[in-house]
């Protein structure tokens, strides 16, 4: 019985099991991440705060939204480097 839990917890993991992942120095200027990401799929964003001098990275669990922000003022990002992010993420955890 223990075996068959334990095989039905790996299989578990792997279905919600997030491959997207990406970080802020990748960005190219022209391209979003998000781009080919679809709506509530969930993805992992390394960034740091704006006003780290230090640039300690963070790491965010972000979920793609339908619609996007009107300004960067109402976005949850605003106090992370976000480029390469589509206007319309919302945080789920931040690491």
């Amino acid at each position: 019985m223990l075996e068959k839990i334990m095989n039905f917890i790996f299989i578990l993991k792997h279905i919600v099991m997030i491959d997207k992942e990406f970080h802020y120095s990748n960005y190219d200027g022209e391209h979003y991440f998000t781009n080919n990401i679809k709506e509530n799929e969930k993805f992992y964003y390394t960034t740091y705060l704006i006003n780290d001098k230090n640039r300690k990275e963070i790491k965010l669990k972000l979920t793609k939204g339908k619609n996007k922000y009107k300004s960067c003022n109402e976005c949850p990002l605003v106090r992370y480097y976000c480029g390469g992010i589509d206007c319309c993420c919302i945080i789920n955890k931040i690491m």
